[in-house]
């Protein structure tokens, strides 16, 4: 984890067609009930306000794509604050790809 004060956990659903084609499903804000454990969340995501969310995503899929991976992806990031600019847009890193449809995404989707 990063040595700077984390400010969310956002997380992001998307598929990726056979053919390439990437669409995102949802976004939103892990809210943890204990550390690493999620027990709710608040949709949309509103922490990495600034960010181009298409951008990252195709960014992913067509790595994933790349390696013949397609069907349902969640990709969970940590949200941090910038250690040289605390006032800056937050930081993030990824911390955790699903390679399936998860429960989140189902009921996004229905």
């Amino acid at each position: 984890m990063p040595n700077s004060p984390i400010v969310g956990n956002p997380s992001f659903s998307f598929d990726i067609q056979p053919d390439g084609t990437i669409t995102l499903i949802n976004s939103y804000e892990k809210v943890l009930h204990q550390q690493y454990v999620s027990g709710s969340g608040i949709i949309p995501q509103s922490i990495l306000t600034e960010l181009d969310v298409q951008a990252l995503i195709a960014s992913i899929g067509h790595s994933l794509y790349k390696r013949d991976i397609f069907g349902f992806v969640s990709v969970d990031f940590v949200a941090f604050k910038d250690p040289n600019n605390l006032d800056a847009h937050p930081l993030f890193w990824a911390v955790d790809l699903d390679i399936f449809l998860t429960d989140t995404s189902c009921i996004h989707m229905f």
